[in-house]
């Protein structure tokens, strides 16, 4: 009886481990057909675009096996793709943190930062990817391009000592042409034009023929200039003050006439303080003061001038017999008021602002020559000569330099044809200007003999692409100087 009941209790023991073992394997197997259902759904709803629906199926897949970290980056990839960007970064740092080796999982997690501008954390992201696997190209043309990124910013808010180390470290890898042109179009666009410069000049470096380079070098040459210029002259206007250096006799030749702004005055006064501050343009001044020309700044919407003056007088003969005369013919000068308003313009070309300075000294320099005559007359020789007078003493004043003589071609080019596009070119070709105007203090620059030479200047414009005006008695000069 004994031997019965062991043999009993050991034959349902064994029936109940067979049971547990049925039960077991038909768990596995539901289980296994439910990862597979999520699995298979997920990869359907993604491909789809459905990807709130592809997020809820991986997000079940991680029930089954947790431990897996494809899954996770999955599952960042559909919340990314359906704008959660929290939940995304959320599941891509678990993917890292289950395989820390794994730059692929660091490039993603970089891209939605960057994406997303948060650009710190892009930086910090590649910057790990690099020290796990510095031999990857991908992730050291991505720390360029995340170092120039920095780089900008920093400069953007004038922390140029940051900004600066940033922009070596974008140049210290060894990446592509394609990644130095992606890094010189994040200065470029941010208009930083000195490391846009610098990038170019490496990519053309590599490939000298590379014309894309080229063109947005010179692009960014100019724009870089265009700032220095800006610069230079605002340096100028803040470090001279209103009527310093000015003296009251000129000061009380200055006249405003229904001006509109407010600081013209102001303006003018530090325009003339500037052109008084410079040599030559205080012996154009002193001859100004010397023979009271007045400068009149007027709102009237008409072009800078020279004009005469005159007294008008009434003499009455015998008491009632009224005779008119004129006495005193005297000249002064009229500037726009929107003259002086554009030299202190920020939102122009810098070429603007200086013309508008050498427009001062131009019209100065027709009274001065008109002082020497007792009469204005002018002539297309008076024009070029006021004109290289103003630009020189401008580009002085401005850049503590005279033109170079390659300056002075491009210029007296300019404004020959400048002359010959409007009413100037119906004026004499000469009236002895500079025989007049070397009767005082010299204020002609040393080099003028390059733009004194009328039909040589006018032979070099000739020669430029595009230029179709013509003088005829520059024409007859410059053919019987061949000949």
């Amino acid at each position: 009886m004994r031997t019965l009941v062991i043999f009993m209790l050991k034959k349902l023991f064994i029936c109940k481990i067979c049971l547990f073992i049925l039960i077991f394997s038909f768990n596995l197997e539901a289980l296994a057909n439910n990862f597979q259902y999520y699995s298979s759904n997920a990869l359907k709803y993604f491909n789809s675009g459905n990807f709130v629906k592809a997020a809820e199926c991986f997000e079940q897949m991680k029930k089954w096996i947790p431990s897996d970290p494809n899954i996770y980056y999955n599952t960042a990839l559909a919340y990314k793709n359906s704008n959660k960007i929290d939940k995304s970064i959320e599941n891509i740092n678990k993917a890292i943190s289950l395989d820390s080796k794994n730059t692929q999982y660091y490039l993603f997690l970089y891209h939605l930062y960057e994406q997303n501008c948060l650009f710190d954390k892009a930086y910090q992201v590649i910057e790990k990817a690099h020290i796990i696997n510095p031999n990857d190209e991908n992730v050291r043309s991505n720390l360029a391009i995340a170092s120039a990124i920095l780089a900008r910013d920093f400069y953007s808010i004038q922390k140029f000592n940051e900004a600066e180390v940033y922009f070596k470290k974008s140049l210290s890898f060894k990446t592509k042409d394609d990644v130095l042109h992606e890094i010189a179009q994040t200065f470029l666009k941010a208009d930083q034009y000195e490391y846009a410069n610098i990038v170019y000049g490496k990519i053309l470096q590599n490939t000298p023929d590379d014309r894309y380079a080229l063109t947005n070098k010179e692009y960014a040459m100019h724009f870089l200039n265009e700032k220095r210029s800006h610069q230079a002259i605002n340096q100028k206007i803040s470090n001279t003050s209103p009527n310093i250096g000015i003296p009251e006799k000129l000061h009380k030749l200055i006249i405003f006439k229904n001006t509109f702004s407010p600081d013209t005055q102001e303006k003018t006064y530090k325009m003339i303080g500037l052109v008084w501050n410079d040599e030559q343009g205080r012996i154009l001044l002193e001859r100004i003061m010397k023979k009271k020309i007045k400068i009149t700044v007027s709102s009237s919407p008409v072009k800078s001038y020279v004009y005469n003056s005159k007294q008008q007088y009434t003499y009455y003969l015998y008491g009632f017999i009224p005779i008119k005369f004129s006495l005193n013919e005297k000249i002064d000068i009229f500037i726009e008021e929107k003259s002086v308003q554009l030299f202190y313009e920020n939102n122009v070309y810098s070429t603007e602002r200086i013309h508008a300075l050498s427009t001062l000294i131009h019209e100065i320099g027709h009274a001065v020559k008109a002082t020497m005559t007792g009469k204005i007359d002018n002539s297309i020789e008076e024009e070029m000569g006021v004109s290289m007078i103003g630009y020189n003493i401008a580009n002085r004043i401005i850049n503590d330099k005279d033109l170079t003589s390659e300056e002075i071609v491009g210029k007296s080019k300019d404004v020959l044809l400048s002359l010959l596009k409007d009413e100037h070119k119906y004026l004499p070709l000469y009236n002895n200007f500079y025989g007049n105007m070397e009767k005082i203090d010299s204020v002609i620059p040393s080099n003028s003999y390059i733009y004194r030479d009328l039909p040589s200047v006018y032979e070099l414009m000739k020669k430029d692409a595009n230029v179709r005006e013509t003088h005829p008695e520059l024409e007859k000069a410059m053919v019987q100087r061949k000949r």
